[in-house]
């Protein structure tokens, strides 16, 4: 099974449907003027056509005619559209247009009824695990707040998990036993935990965490020996743990990630609200996390400032995208982001550059 990997896909294909509509509008402007937005769909429609040819599961082979129609359709359009850019041809903008708006009006609607589809298998196809949450053996290691797991497999991920707490959980030198039904992920490689924290403000030490597939009785650990808190540590409420078990010959490294916001020099450029970012790479995403604690002095997200952020993450791997976005907690406010930068610790992969040039109100 590849449930969640297909919801994935979905919503990758979505997000390629809903930027070409975006690039349609750049057709009317001048040469220079998209030719970033036609470099950005491109890297996009790679990266999903990447997940189509190394996927080899069922799911996938169900509708493999359908998906490769769907790119052919996509390539050719893209090639013409590269033809324009290239050789400066005008005249055949508006026909191409009037191409691409009914391409995706075709293709939103066969993907909105796959999404129905999926939403209905989804609720069945689990598989049943043990889960046991060993809390550190020291002085305030115990927590009362709900811990929430995210689980990544080969196959995708499943982000409901939540285990609650019942009397006296979580509690210091314990192991906390839970049976939960989990989407199949396949081979597990790596555990996202976090609990909230606001409510109960009370940190938590967390030593480790193992996991039983009770349908193939393969286990798995997830070794953490850090705080969950914001008093402690780097005051980070979420860890990410990399699996060891059956299946994976090396761990996946923690790395940092520095991530750089640069906030632009329009009038009113700055905001006051919560920003949030994830980071999606080769291997899954951070999920979503608050940028709180700016590396650099002063207010954060001040007009013409750059803020640098640390997220530590199980290795991504090559960064594909990211996901930037604020609660719009003080009311009117916009912000103009110029762009954001990636950095990641790993030397092995690239630092990554995400340009936005526009007001998110």
């Amino acid at each position: 099974m590849a449930t969640m990997n297909l919801s994935n896909f979905i919503e990758t294909a979505l997000t390629t449907c809903d930027s070409i509509v975006i690039f349609k509008q750049f057709l009317s402007k001048d040469q220079g003027s998209y030719k970033q937005e036609f470099d950005l769909l491109s890297q996009i429609l790679e990266e999903i056509d990447y997940i189509l040819r190394t996927n080899p599961n069922s799911d996938f082979q169900a509708y493999s005619s359908f998906w490769s129609s769907w790119f052919s359709a996509l390539h050719q359009t893209f090639d013409q559209l590269a033809d324009l850019l290239t050789k400066k041809i005008k005249k055949n903008k508006k026909s191409l247009d009037k191409n691409i708006h009914s391409q995706i009006q075709e293709y939103q609607q066969q993907f909105t009824a796959l999404i129905d589809n999926y939403k209905i298998r989804s609720q069945t196809e689990t598989v049943p695990w043990y889960i046991w949450v060993y809390t550190s053996n020291i002085n305030e290691a115990s927590t009362d707040a709900e811990v929430n797991l995210v689980l990544y497999g080969h196959n995708g991920k499943f982000d409901n998990i939540k285990l609650r707490s019942k009397s006296n959980a979580f509690e210091a030198g314990q192991c906390d036993e839970f049976k939960v039904d989990i989407v199949d992920v396949g081979t597990p490689f790596k555990l996202r935990v976090s609990y909230d924290d606001k409510k109960f403000f009370s940190p938590w030490h967390l030593d480790r965490i193992e996991m039983e597939d009770l349908k193939t009785k393969k286990q798995y650990k997830f070794h953490c020996g850090r705080w969950l808190s914001k008093l402690h540590d780097d005051k980070q409420v979420i860890r990410e743990l990399p699996a060891e078990g059956p299946g994976i010959s090396k761990l996946l490294p923690v790395v940092k990630y520095m991530v750089n916001v640069y906030t632009g020099k329009k009038t009113n450029a700055g905001i006051d609200a919560n920003v949030f970012i994830n980071i999606f790479g080769k291997y899954g995403d951070t999920g979503e996390r608050p940028l709180e604690y700016s590396l650099k002095d002063g207010n954060k997200f001040e007009r013409n400032k750059i803020d640098s952020f640390i997220i530590e993450a199980v290795s991504l791997k090559q960064i594909r995208k990211i996901r930037i976005g604020h609660d719009g907690s003080n009311p009117g406010a916009g912000w103009f982001l110029d762009k954001v930068v990636v950095h990641p610790e790993d030397q092995h992969y690239e630092s990554a550059t995400f340009g936005c040039n526009r007001y998110m109100n």
